[in-house]
């Protein structure tokens, strides 16, 4: 994630999922995303609010292991909360490959620390 001022022409990246223009101290902006972390292939859920901000810094919003990649993001102005529906592989010991997974049942953390080189 980064924050960036608006200017006439920025490059900000490729393959953008969220474009929105951020306000300072905004509580009930609420973020649900689902990611593969790449270091135990396991999907992670998490519910965050983006209050503060460094300007122009990035932000890794996983557990920062090297393969980790986005599954699923929404943002929701009010905080809403929605459910989704995990699809397990075939190979998976659970009985029912199909589980509805409810965003309101996860705490509203912040988001994750700045990204280090």
């Amino acid at each position: 994630m980064q924050v960036t001022r608006i200017d006439d022409k920025t490059f900000v990246g490729k393959d953008i999922i969220h474009v929105n223009i951020w306000k300072k101290g905004d509580e009930r902006t609420t973020y649900n995303m689902v990611y593969l972390d790449g270091k135990t292939r396991r999907a992670m859920a998490k519910r965050f609010n983006v209050t503060a901000i460094t300007r122009d810094r990035e932000y890794d919003l996983t557990k920062g292991n090297k393969g980790s990649k986005l599954l699923y993001f929404s943002a929701n102005p009010n905080g809403e909360a929605e459910t989704v529906t995990a699809q397990m592989s075939q190979s998976a010991k659970a009985r029912q490959k199909n589980q509805d997974f409810d965003f309101a049942d996860l705490a509203i953390k912040s988001v994750a620390r700045p990204a280090t080189s």
